[in-house]
C-alpha cells in the first residue's frame, strides 16, 4: 500500500467492479491439490476467469496438480506464474507461458531434485 497500490480481499461478488487495468493474485490453492476444486473455490476460480482483470498465480495456478500437470475443471487461466525454489513437475507438461522461478534462499541440495 505504501506504493499507492490498492489491496483488497477477494469477494466474487465484487469482481464486477474490477477493470482490465487490475491484476488479481491467485493463491487460492497450492501444491497439494489432487482433485477438482469444488463449491466456493470452484465458484471463485470461474469468477476470476470471467472477469476483465488479469490474474497472476503464486506457485502454481489454482486448479492445477503441481506433480502431474493435470488441469482440473476449473483452473485459473493466469497470465503469469511466480513459483518458488524450483520448477514444479507440472511445468514440463503444461502449456504455461510466463513462468518465473524465485530464489528464496533454499539450497537445491535440500530438495529432492537433481541440482
Amino acid at each position: 500500500r505504501s506504493f499507492g497500490i490498492s489491496v483488497s480481499l477477494f469477494n466474487p461478488e465484487t469482481l464486477n467492479s474490477v477493470s482490465s487495468d487490475d491484476i488479481l493474485v491467485d493463491g487460492l490453492l497450492g501444491c497439494g491439490l489432487n482433485s477438482a476444486p469444488k463449491g466456493a473455490l470452484a465458484h471463485a476460480i470461474r469468477a476470476i476467469n470471467t472477469c476483465s482483470a488479469r490474474c497472476v498465480s503464486i506457485d502454481i495456478p489454482s486448479g492445477v496438480d503441481a506433480s502431474s500437470g493435470v488441469t482440473y475443471d476449473p483452473y485459473i487461466d493466469a497470465i503469469a506464474t511466480l513459483s518458488f525454489v524450483a520448477a514444479k513437475s507440472a511445468f514440463l507438461t503444461l502449456p504455461l507461458s510466463n513462468v518465473f522461478i524465485a530464489d528464496i534462499g533454499i539450497p537445491l541440495r535440500c530438495l529432492d531434485v537433481d541440482s
